[in-house]
C-alpha cells in the first residue's frame, strides 16, 4: 500500500506512528512513544466533524476521496481540535474492530450529517493543556517542567491530579460534559510548576481530608488509586509516584515496613499522637500536655489525635521518657500537696516538667 501510495521511508514512518502500532503485551507505540493499548483503542470513534467537513469540501471528486480520520483523536487525553477550537465528538460506535475501522463505510453513513454541520458545537477556547499536548504530538516541542516525562504519563497524571482538585471547594462548579477538560487544564496548570507546584496542591488535598480516619487514599482518591494499582508497575509514572509518596510520609505518620504505592519506609519518620499512645502506653489526654510542653506542636494545634504528627527522632527520648513521667494528680498525690499547690511550685521554680 505504501507502494501504490508513493511513499518514502520518513512519510511511511509518520503515517505509521499517527496510527498506532502494536508493541508487546497491551502496549502501542504512538508517536515514537508507547501507550498503553486502552490509551489509544475505544469502541467509541471521535473526531473534529469540521476537519472532516473541509476535507469534503475541498475534494473535485467525491467528497470522501478527501475525508480522513486523523491519529491524534484516537488519543483518550486529546479531548479538542486546536485547529478548529472543537470538542472532539463521537462519530461512531462498533465493539468490533472490523468494523469499527471501516473507515469509508463508516463515514459514508454519516457523510450528510458532516456535510450539513449537524456533529458541530460552539467553539471553545483551548486551554493551556490543550496546545500543550497538541504541540507533543505534532513534533514532541516541550519547554516545560513536564518535557522529560512521556506523553501518555505527563498527560494522565494532569488528569487524575485535575480531577482530585475539583473537589476542592474554590473548584466546585462544573457539570459532567466540561469535567474532563476542566481536570486536564487545572492539573496541567499546577505540574508546569514542577515537584514544588504539585506538592503545594497535594497539601491542600490533604488539608481538605482532614478527619481523624480520612487515610491518603481518601485525601488523593482517583490519583492515589492509579499510582497504586493499574499503574503500580508502569516505570513512565515512577516519578510522579514518589512524588505523591514523599508527601504521604511527610504527612501522615507511616510505620516502618508500611507499603505505600509499592515502597515502604526502614524506619517510622513521624509520629502521630495516637501512634505513640499505643507505643508507650499513656492515655491520650497526658500524653498530649507532654508533647505540647516539650514543643512537638502548640497548644492550639487542633487536628485529631491520628493526624496530630510530629518528628519521631526529635522527639525520641521524651518518648522513651515518658513512660516513667507522672501526671500533676498523682504528683500533687505523692507530694500531699493540693493542684494549686504543685501550680504554684511550678510557677516559682521549684519544679519543672520533667524534673526527676
Amino acid at each position: 500500500m505504501a507502494q501504490l501510495a508513493g511513499l518514502d521511508t520518513a512519510a511511511y514512518s509518520s503515517l505509521l506512528s499517527w496510527t498506532g502500532e502494536r508493541s508487546g503485551n497491551v502496549r502501542m507505540g504512538f508517536r515514537n512513544e508507547t501507550f498503553v493499548s486502552r490509551a489509544l483503542k475505544n469502541p467509541k470513534m471521535r473526531g473534529c466533524p469540521v476537519c472532516l467537513r473541509e476535507d469534503a469540501q475541498t475534494s473535485t471528486g467525491a467528497p470522501l476521496e478527501e475525508m480522513a480520520m486523523r491519529g491524534d483523536w484516537q488519543l483518550r487525553e486529546v479531548s479538542i481540535c486546536v485547529k478548529h477550537q472543537h470538542p472532539l465528538v463521537v462519530l461512531w460506535e462498533r465493539t468490533s474492530p472490523t468494523e469499527r475501522f471501516n473507515i469509508s463505510t463508516r463515514l459514508g453513513n454519516i457523510l450528510p450529517q458532516l456535510l450539513d454541520g449537524s456533529f458541530e458545537m460552539p467553539p471553545i477556547i483551548p486551554s493551556a493543556y490543550d496546545i500543550w499536548l497538541d504541540k507533543r504530538l505534532e513534533d514532541g516541542s516541550d519547554a516545560s517542567w513536564l518535557a522529560e516525562y512521556s506523553i501518555y504519563a505527563a498527560s494522565t497524571f494532569c488528569r487524575l491530579l485535575g480531577a482530585e482538585l475539583l473537589r476542592l471547594p474554590e473548584n466546585a462548579g462544573f457539570d459532567s460534559h466540561d469535567r474532563i477538560r476542566a481536570a486536564q487544564s487545572a492539573g496541567f496548570d499546577v505540574a508546569i510548576g514542577g515537584e514544588t507546584s504539585i506538592n503545594y496542591a497535594l497539601d491542600e488535598l490533604a488539608a481538605h481530608a482532614s478527619s481523624h480516619n480520612d487515610l491518603p487514599n481518601k485525601a488523593f482518591g482517583g490519583l492515589y488509586k492509579a499510582l497504586a494499582r493499574p499503574y503500580l508497575h508502569e516505570e513512565c509514572f515512577d516519578a510522579f509516584r514518589r512524588i505523591l509518596w514523599e508527601r504521604i510520609v511527610a504527612i501522615w505518620p507511616v510505620a516502618a515496613d508500611e507499603v505505600i504505592l509499592g515502597h515502604s519506609l526502614p524506619e517510622r519518620r513521624l509520629h502521630s499522637l495516637q501512634s505513640a499512645v499505643k507505643e508507650t502506653g499513656l492515655g491520650t489526654f497526658l500524653l498530649d500536655q507532654f508533647l505540647i510542653e516539650a514543643g512537638a506542636y502548640s497548644k492550639e494545634d487542633d487536628r485529631s489525635a491520628p493526624r496530630k504528627t510530629f518528628d519521631v527522632n526529635k522527639y525520641a527520648s521524651l518518648l522513651a521518657e515518658v513512660p516513667d513521667l507522672v501526671g500533676p494528680i498523682e504528683m500533687s498525690k505523692a507530694m500531699g500537696a493540693t493542684l494549686k499547690q504543685l501550680k504554684r511550685l511550678a510557677e516559682d521554680g521549684c519544679l519543672s516538667p520533667g524534673q526527676k
